[in-house]
């Protein structure tokens, strides 16, 4: 059950690995689409986080299309809460104004019970998704919704690898294109504090 086969396992930690278990075992029973590949132990942003008392949280994608008949606009990003047995404690859509279409998102706990959510947030499905972040309580209160600039076409950044840090803040490296065709590539890192600000958008000019 340990494995690197089971998503968020960190070979020997088995309240991960059940996190993740009963976390699949509810989106599968309430029709949540998820990523089912196995993640890096050590990163602080997964799409199964297991809390220190036991809770289970997770990002899936509620949707209304099929393979055969595709619609913009049937797409929301959903944020579950279970307790230590799978039971369901909470549930938040974490839709936003100006976004058509959601993706699978990760999740970080953060040393208030709570937790920070990285959702993929389309505001054209044809684009990449905004960099957006949103932090909620442990009782699912939503205290931030924050998006860095862009709509998810030319110079807008895109977010490759989030970070949460000691004091609460978000740490994020990623890509930033000049054109539409993304020949000329630059490095991109934000950051945003604890309290949601925006205190980093840099591109790097090197490329």
């Amino acid at each position: 059950m340990d494995s690197p086969e089971v998503a968020g396992s960190t070979g020997g930690d088995l309240t991960t690995a059940f996190g993740v278990i009963r976390g699949k075992q509810y989106a599968d029973a309430h029709g949540l689409r998820y990523d089912d590949q196995p993640e890096d132990p050590r990163a602080s942003f997964v799409q199964f986080a297991t809390t220190p008392s036991g809770d289970v949280l997770f990002v899936g994608v509620l949707s209304r299309n099929s393979d055969g008949d595709y619609k913009v606009g049937r797409t929301k990003a959903v944020l579950v809460r279970l307790d230590p047995k799978g039971k369901l404690r909470w549930r938040r859509e974490l839709t936003a104004k100006g976004f058509l279409d959601y993706g699978g998102g990760k999740v970080a706990v953060t040393s208030d019970g709570g937790c920070v959510v990285q959702v993929a947030s389309y505001v054209h499905p044809g684009r990449h998704p905004v960099v957006r972040l949103v932090r909620l309580d442990a009782k699912g209160k939503i205290l931030w919704d924050r998006r860095f600039r862009g709509s998810g076409g030319v110079e807008s950044p895109i977010g490759d690898r989030f970070e949460l840090l000691p004091d609460g803040s978000v740490s994020i490296t990623g890509r930033y294109y000049e054109d539409r065709y993304e020949r000329v590539k630059h490095t991109w890192k934000g950051r945003v504090d604890a309290q949601g600000q925006i205190v980093l958008d840099q591109v790097d000019p090197e490329g």
